[in-house]
């Protein structure tokens, strides 16, 4: 894998399925709620939820590991993937579960790309070889312009509530420290592991309060039992393949493609969901973020 992810194009490739997964979860959880009959203010149920998925993906990565792969799992430090499980599992799924149910879908997109901006701000500052560039900048503002495109349409309102937009702030933060956090301390790691670290540790503390405080119980469907297991891999899939390809490529640059999150998530919720129509807002917004990778990767730009 290593060869593969050295490889820029493939290594893009690599980084847009990533955001594919990740693009499909929105639509797939909204179907799992519908599934699984989970009120939409019974908040405490769907972070039980949230628990089981990622223990499940600790589990699939586990297996993974065990049976196909022949990989050293290299060293493993226990106070690193507690850390690690905490903030990029616990902490963001936790405030992004909630804000989701307290935010429209519109400003839930735009503020959970944040984590886009705080990524790059962040490894300006703390990776010498990763500094802020007016080519970055350029891309940035196409990228977020291009959310802002696709989803202005639909209505976006000034109200802020704590509880709503400032926890996927919250989530977004997390999310942006947990980025950096692998890249300073987890380059000696095996992706594999940090990835089974992380979902196990960060899954018991969504698994232990969702549990005690669950309201609802959750209705077991073939067609669940399904979709938890695609929500399962999207998340072992995914962060094994993120963690790789941050040990090859700047956190700064490679973050940017966390743009294209809200945009699969938008085509592919059109295909599942059929109350989701198209515009051409998101045509337009797609447009901008595939402006802004291209600025990205032409190094002779500015």
């Amino acid at each position: 894998m290593d060869t593969i992810l050295n490889n820029k194009k493939k290594g893009i490739a690599a980084a847009l399925f990533c955001m594919f997964l990740w693009g499909s979860a929105f639509p797939v959880l909204k179907l799992s709620y519908q599934e699984l009959n989970i009120p939409a203010n019974d908040f405490m149920t769907k972070i039980y939820f949230a628990g089981i998925r990622f223990f499940l993906s600790g589990i699939l990565v586990f297996l993974y590991s065990f049976f196909f792969t022949k990989t050293k799992r290299g060293k493993i430090d226990l106070k690193f993937l507690l850390l690690l499980g905490l903030v990029q599992t616990t902490i963001q799924y936790f405030f992004f579960y909630i804000g989701v149910g307290n935010t429209s879908g519109v400003k839930s997109s735009i503020l959970q790309a944040s984590s886009t901006f705080l990524i790059v701000l962040f490894s300006h500052f703390i990776f010498k070889d990763d500094s802020l560039s007016l080519r970055k900048i350029i891309a940035l503002a196409f990228g977020f312009g291009g959310i802002f495109a696709a989803n202005i349409s639909m209505g976006l309102d000034l109200s802020f509530r704590l509880t709503g937009e400032g926890f996927l702030l919250m989530s977004s933060l997390a999310n942006a420290l947990g980025t950096i956090l692998v890249k300073l301390k987890g380059k000696d790691m095996n992706p594999l592991t940090l990835t089974l670290g992380q979902m196990i540790f960060g899954s018991l503390l969504l698994l232990i309060p969702g549990k005690i405080f669950q309201h609802s119980p959750l209705v077991w469907t073939p067609f669940a039992v399904l979709l938890l297991f695609y929500s399962a891999f999207i998340s072992a899939a995914a962060f094994t393949l993120w963690y790789e390809l941050l040990k090859h490529y700047k956190s700064g640059e490679i973050s940017v493609y966390q743009l294209f999150i809200p945009i699969f998530g938008s085509f592919l919720s059109l295909a599942l969901l059929p109350e989701e129509h198209l515009n051409y807002n998101l045509i337009i917004g797609l447009i901008l973020v595939c402006i802004g990778i291209w600025i990205l990767n032409r190094k002779r730009f500015v």
